[in-house]
């Protein structure tokens, strides 16, 4: 072992505890040593590797790299395989800055062992780098960072977490002329070789190695060993690292595009049903089949769907070439509001059900279920959705947000939800699906009006922002509710305490105006509002209780017991409240949030 102390630290947000056989370490932002560290427990309660900034608990040392190189090595074995979340990632790092300031979430960084791989949905293991950044504070953003988690073990490559079950060797060694690593599981081994070692002296003229954790985990390490030797620094090739940033809110390659439309239905009226097919003219005595009526629509066509349940195999795609026109837009709707059905459960994984890439288009009261991701992702512009609902599906379930691959050029802006409710969306690992999201890559004036989303896996309401993409689009949403959200409809112990909140207003500081007006939280089991870190959001004349947390934004006007709040006009709160909160043990609760005649709201607890 080496006579430096190993110092241990939270980096971002994260957090955990690190326990030897002497003294049981919480990671703090703050370093902390430990002389003598070879074999101990860490356990990650949070954080991510994620396609943005990254958050993470270490145990590290100092190196010069460049008059030195080292071998680091550890024994891992993972000790609880039911807390793994789909952040989870850990194993060997070298990384170029070891600050932890609030605003310094940006390392160039080197990581052996597992994270989520290429497809961005699985852990994998293999090596990823961050590379790109030369500022360590908040203010690097978009086109900077370059995440490559292209490289990985393919020994390795059908094992799941889940299915580890013994000992991990991992070996990262600093050479010359780059890094080597190493992965040894069941008597296989396997290496990759990084070129060049000088993309991480961008930030400072140190390295710091040592093992590093995030997202849910609980490892037993061994044999935790760093060797110093005499080295140098060596120059990286330009083309070593390719971003590789997975795309969302699915891969574009496993999609199917529908060809040109052969004919389109213009200024006509075309009936479709479940059980109605291609040849159908079209008529409520011969209906036709929904995919085709879609498919063939142009401006002024209006499509009625019989009740029913609509069964699709694949994603229903409305292509660009089917826009309609502001005077003449293509209006899809239900004979009867929410009885025409689209059921997602035979499309293949993580695809959405629907995919509207048009630009307006009416959709009026449809549902959407079971699908393996989004229930209906929005990509173009000046759409209205209207009393649709989303239910059951493995993604948020309505969703604006590009189509993966498409330039801001392209963001889907000035879109309407209004009238919808979206529930019970649940993924897979119950941390993802949303009731509505505006979010990552999307443009200006988007809306969401009259909505209520309730029993989600994650958040009722989501406009997150990841710094690697930049601030979205100002969003505004208008009388809104958000309840009982952090629900995993897929388990038996349905409470996330780590997930629902009811309306997230951001993420990762970047400052977007977003208002939230007469809206309505309670009984969340994260907080009502959270800004989320976006100093910009405003947020008025809302009402929040009962929920796990209050974190709330700068700019607020929420309302606490036997408290009014002036300036609410013409809003009939009672009477729409009942009706759009689905379960009946809120009324009474509810039934206390009165107007009085000056419009300004008061509750009575």
């Amino acid at each position: 072992m080496p006579e430096n102390p190993w110092m241990i630290r939270a980096m971002g947000n994260a957090h955990g505890t690190l326990i030897t056989d002497k003294r049981r370490y919480s990671f703090l932002p703050v370093k902390q040593t430990i002389k003598d560290l070879t074999e101990f427990e860490l356990i990650s309660d949070n954080g991510k590797f994620a396609d943005s900034q990254d958050s993470f608990i270490g145990c590290y040392q100092k190196i010069d790299p460049s008059r030195e190189n080292f071998v680091l090595s550890a024994t891992l074995t993972i000790t609880d395989t039911e807390i793994i979340d789909h952040l989870t990632g850990f194993g060997l790092m070298v990384m170029d800055t070891d600050h932890s300031l609030p605003d310094i979430r940006h390392r160039n960084h080197l990581l052996n062992g597992c994270f989520r791989t290429l497809d961005g949905r699985n852990q994998g293991f293999g090596v990823r780098t961050v590379s790109g950044y030369t500022k360590i504070r908040s203010a690097d953003t978009e086109n900077v960072r370059i995440l490559d988690s292209s490289r990985t073990y393919g020994f390795l490559n059908d094992q799941t977490l889940n299915s580890i079950t013994g000992d991990i060797s991992l070996r990262l060694e600093k050479t010359d002329e780059g890094f080597i690593c190493t992965c040894s599981y069941n008597r296989i081994e396997e290496t990759i070789f990084i070129s060049g070692t000088d993309f991480l002296t961008r930030q400072s003229p140190y390295m710091y190695a040592g093992i590093a954790a995030a997202g849910k985990i609980r490892l037993s390490v061994k044999e935790l060993s760093l060797q110093i030797t005499p080295g140098k620094i060596s120059h990286t090739p330009e083309d070593t690292f390719r971003s590789n940033i997975p795309d969302y809110p699915f891969l574009r390659d496993k999609i199917v595009l529908p060809e040109m439309p052969v004919y389109r239905f213009v200024n006509s009226e075309i009936h479709v049903s479940p059980t109605g097919k291609s040849s159908g003219n079209g008529t409520p005595e011969n209906p036709k089949d929904i995919v085709t009526a879609v498919r063939n629509a142009g401006p002024g066509c209006r499509i009625i769907l019989g009740d029913g349940v609509y069964t699709l195999t694949q994603s229903l795609v409305i292509n660009q070439f089917n826009n309609g026109t502001k005077e003449s837009p293509v209006i899809v709707e239900a004979v009867h509001p929410r009885k025409a059905i689209l059921d997602g459960k035979n499309i293949p994984g993580g695809l959405p059900l629907m995919i509207l890439r048009s630009n307006s288009w009416v959709i009026k009261g449809l549902s959407f279920i079971n699908a393996p991701g989004s229930g209906l992702l929005v990509c173009g512009n000046y759409n209205k959705i209207l009393n649709c609902e989303a239910s059951c599906n493995g993604d948020t379930g309505i969703l604006i947000c590009a189509y993966p691959g498409d330039g801001k050029e392209d963001y889907p802006s000035y879109n309407t939800v209004e009238d919808c409710d979206s529930y019970r969306n649940c993924d897979d690992v119950a941390e993802n699906a949303d009731g509505f999201g505006c979010k990552l890559r999307a443009g200006e004036g988007n809306v969401f009006r009259h909505c209520t989303a309730y029993q989600n896996a994650d958040d009722g309401f989501d406009l997150y922002t990841k710094s690697v993409f930049g601030p979205i689009g100002k969003v505004r949403i208008e009388e809104c509710i958000a309840y009982d959200n952090g629900i995993n409809t897929k388990e038996k112990d349905r409470t996330l305490t780590a997930r629902g909140t009811g309306f997230k207003l951001g993420g990762e500081k970047q400052p977007v105006p977003h208002e939230v007006i007469r809206c309505i939280a309670f009984d969340n089991h994260r907080a009502g509002f959270a800004s989320n870190s976006n100093p910009l959001c405003k947020v008025k004349a809302c009402i929040s209780f009962s929920n796990g947390s209050r974190y709330l934004p700068k700019n607020y006007s929420v309302i606490s017991p036997h408290t009014t709040i002036p300036g609410v006009r013409y809003f009939s709160l009672n009477l729409w409240l009942t009706d759009r909160v689905k379960s009946g043990k809120y009324t009474q609760l509810l039934s206390n949030i009165t107007r009085d005649e000056e419009g300004h709201l008061s509750v009575d607890f």
